[in-house]
């Protein structure tokens, strides 16, 4: 079995080889991954998520590539905003260029905590919380 892995602490990409006697082998590659803070915006709501920028290219800073294409499909389209939810660092009004913006989001209500809702379909979780909105 192989896949290729990037490392936390370098950023480097590596691949790595699993035998069927249980040895891994690993062989730096090309191509190198680093954290990066990713901006969106909704109306007047900003937000600033934790992020990559990777790179195909041999020693080349992540961060400094033209990424903004497959960036901008990454966040418009690809990707579910529960993804980049976890990873966010800070929120921002726009609008009153405020960074502490108490009160953005209105409270609905609280519910008890259900330990199925990682296993639900859309459907359900549709059917269970959009009518308490």
């Amino acid at each position: 079995m192989e896949t290729m892995w990037y490392c936390d602490h370098c950023g480097h990409r590596y691949a790595l080889k699993l035998t069927a006697d249980g040895l891994v082998f690993t062989a730096k590659t090309i191509g190198k991954k680093d954290k990066a803070l990713v901006l969106l915006r909704a109306g007047d709501v900003g937000l600033v998520v934790e992020g990559l920028c990777i790179s195909d290219k041999p020693e080349t800073s992540a961060h400094f590539e033209d990424g903004t294409s497959h960036h901008a499909y990454h966040y418009n389209e690809g990707t579910c905003p529960i993804n980049y939810m976890k990873d966010v660092k800070a929120v921002l009004d726009l609008k009153n260029k405020d960074i502490d913006p108490h009160g953005i989001f209105q409270y609905v209500t609280t519910i008890p905590w259900n330990p199925d809702i990682e296993e639900r379909n859309n459907d359900e979780l549709l059917t269970s919380y959009l009518p308490l909105f």
